[in-house]
């Protein structure tokens, strides 16, 4: 894990991208205003630029280099807002007990941010999805069934609740414990460099996620209208909302859009990822969840306004997960932002995808 090398050039490529983002706020938001998703397209030769292995856009060879980090973001109502976590690349939202979510949100770019959190405890089956970016990962804590993994030597991790490394985290003033642990670039900085961890990735690593090289939309054949996704998770009520003039879904908890309070804008994000998983309750004590992470699985991917059905596939050995598509074939997903959520097979059902947002209202 430590000082490994540099990631593979990626493929370059002769076209224009956007470049997306995310963002919260108390009162309304009018997501087509407050998004962060650029109207400013990547020049057009992308010379000396290649592709970002976590959004598939348009960067600087030295930036995609880079290492990614993954944070644990709580998502109760009790923390919001949440700060920093619309420049997450990539967010992996999972079931925890209490029918409550936890976010792990991956940067590649975590630069310029004085308060990202708040930082939260770990589980278990987080790791391995940081571990297939090869993220440094910080967290405030564990359960008991992520010590194994955690002390393997196997992630480079960072945590709040640990004598030697909470110092890489500070308490914010005017909040409650446990929403007041946060972290800041400088502290993910100073901590990577004490101790010692790489900071470019691997030669060999590759995303699992595969992106066209061109700037194009995917095509997705036989595809079903989603304008409107709603999440079975009973304690966040998660809902994303296409809107078309931007191409991006916008995500609302609790009844209202959820904002970060860097910024002040709805999170937003290009593509959407359901991953239906085994699970089961593995502590009946605190409705601990035991979520299978490797194996095979049904799912969805959702962009522009459209749904297919998808499969998975994650090998043990290489810690990989692998998207198909309905013909088997490896699934492409457009440039920019992705949410993956992270379902219980038992409750998948629960999930709704409608075409429009009238049909939505409708039958809320």
């Amino acid at each position: 894990m430590r000082r490994k090398l540099v990631v593979s050039l990626l493929v370059l490529c002769m076209c224009s991208s956007f470049i997306g983002g995310c963002g919260k706020k108390e009162k309304e938001v009018d997501p087509l205003k407050k998004s962060n998703q650029s109207d400013t397209k990547v020049a057009v030769n992308h010379d000396g630029k290649v592709q970002s292995p976590l959004t598939g856009q348009w960067i600087k060879k030295e930036e995609a280099k880079k290492r990614p980090i993954a944070l644990m973001i709580e998502n109760t109502h009790a923390c919001l807002p949440q700060y920093g976590i619309s420049k997450a690349d990539v967010i992996y939202e999972c079931p925890v007990e209490g029918g409550i979510t936890r976010l792990m949100c991956i940067f590649q770019d975590y630069s310029d941010m004085a308060m990202i959190g708040n930082i939260r405890s770990c589980r278990d089956y987080y790791l391995p999805f940081a571990q297939e970016f090869n993220a440094i990962y910080f967290h405030c804590g564990q359960s008991k069934y992520a010590l194994d993994m955690l002390n393997s030597g196997q992630i480079d991790h960072v945590d709040a609740n640990q004598g030697s490394t909470s110092k890489y985290f500070y308490k914010a003033p005017g909040k409650k414990a446990p929403h007041h642990v946060f972290t800041s670039t400088k502290k993910i900085d100073k901590a990577i460099d004490k101790l010692d961890f790489e900071t470019t990735l691997d030669d060999s690593y590759k995303s699992h996620f595969k992106f066209p090289s061109s700037d194009k939309a995917v095509s997705l054949p036989g595809a079903k209208n989603a304008a409107v996704v709603s999440l079975y998770y009973r304690n966040p009520k998660a809902v994303f909302i296409y809107k078309k003039a931007t191409g991006m879904y916008y995500r609302q908890e609790f009844g209202e859009a959820q904002v970060d309070a860097l910024g002040n804008k709805t999170l937003s994000v290009k593509n959407i990822i359901i991953q239906n998983c085994k699970s089961e309750v593995r502590d009946p004590s605190n409705g601990t969840l035991s979520i299978e992470y490797n194996g095979t699985g049904t799912g969805k991917y959702i962009t522009n306004g459209k749904a297919i059905d998808i499969t998975w596939k994650r090998d043990e050995e290489t810690n990989k997960t692998t998207y198909y598509n309905s013909t088997g074939k490896k699934l492409s997903i457009n440039q920019g932002k992705t949410w993956v959520c992270v379902c219980e097979n038992s409750k998948t059902n629960e999930n709704k995808i409608y075409a429009t947002e009238e049909e939505y209202k409708t039958k809320k």
